[in-house]
């Protein structure tokens, strides 16, 4: 009775907890403004640093911060476009590995399998932040040929490269038209062209945007026709996004063959488990089956992997 009452209490406050970061997700502060602006516009950190004082989790998010770990934390959050701190995304991946603990130990009543849990729920919230990344990164890449012709039409009609810039952000749809208008508050902070453009390469990695900024910025130094260059690379873009865009078609039955027998041994052994569990415990229990469920999970890792490589193809 005792344990129960723990078990419900601890998830009342993982829950309560959630609903809490979720709710900062959605509504947002101006501390996170002023995060992103002391990370990409490299202001001054003495104004940041009395802002941060104020909180506990300002002061716990700045000394993550400070390590590499958090560094790179930081910058897939703004990758992914989550208005989250680094400290409150740590917290969201301990509370989940919380909640898939006491959910693996109710459900299952063991605890190496409820570790596993844990260990399994940790990683959740890493996962929907790659995949927000990857699906930021296709919406770019697939808008970046519009905005290039945008561009291309605004310096014909004697624009300049930040007037062009700007009719992309309030003319282009996301997540495109946030970038480029950060790139445009970013100058017009006293950043430089080149920097502001770099700061966008570090928060969208996409090998067609670095093309089209080598150009521009050889352009400044060197000079010459700015429009038809963006044109020429205009061109190559639409034709690689097309070609992109033909291959997944191509390799989608595959990819879903792969999810598919990749997960289908994990629900079977979870029904399992659930209609005879004296059954499947052997393999938790004894050593031969310890031995394996460890070989099954290798094997099922290596199968998914060289799935996933046969379908990739780089263009």
């Amino acid at each position: 009775m005792q344990i129960a009452i723990v078990v419900a209490a601890a998830i009342a406050l993982s829950i309560s907890v959630t609903f809490w970061l979720v709710w900062r997700l959605v509504k947002g502060q101006t501390g996170m403004i002023q995060d992103r602006l002391d990370t990409y516009a490299t202001r001054s950190q003495t104004a940041g640093a009395v802002r941060q004082r104020r909180t506990v989790a300002a002061q716990l998010d700045q000394a993550l911060r400070k390590r590499p770990y958090g560094r790179k934390l930081a910058e897939e959050l703004t990758r992914a476009d989550l208005q989250l701190r680094v400290s409150e995304f740590v917290v969201l991946s301990v509370l989940a590995a919380v909640l898939c603990t006491l959910f693996g130990l109710l459900l299952l009543g063991t605890p190496v399998l409820a570790l596993l849990f844990g260990f399994g729920g940790f990683f959740i919230p890493r996962l929907y932040m790659r995949r927000q990344q990857s699906a930021r990164l296709k919406n770019f890449s697939d808008q970046l040929g519009d905005a290039l012709r945008l561009i291309v039409s605004s310096l014909r009609s004697g624009y300049s490269m930040l007037q062009s810039m700007e009719v992309v952000a309030s003319e282009l749809p996301e997540p495109i038209s946030v970038e480029f208008g950060r790139v445009v508050r970013e100058v017009g902070l006293g950043l430089s062209q080149e920097q502001a453009f770099n700061n966008m390469l570090e928060r969208v990695p996409s090998d067609d945007l670095d093309m089209m900024v080598t150009a521009i910025n050889v352009q400044h130094e060197v000079g010459g026709n700015m429009a038809e260059i963006l044109d020429t690379i205009t061109v190559t873009i639409q034709e690689r996004v097309r070609i992109q865009g033909e291959i997944r078609v191509l390799t989608s039955q595959q990819m879903l063959s792969g999810y598919l027998l990749t997960g289908l041994p994990f629900a079977v052994s979870l029904v399992l488990f659930i209609i005879n569990r004296p059954y499947m415990s052997q393999l938790f229990t004894d050593s031969c089956g310890l031995m394996m469920l460890g070989l099954g999970l290798f094997m099922v890792f290596i199968g998914f992997m060289i799935m996933r490589k046969i379908v990739q193809i780089n263009v």
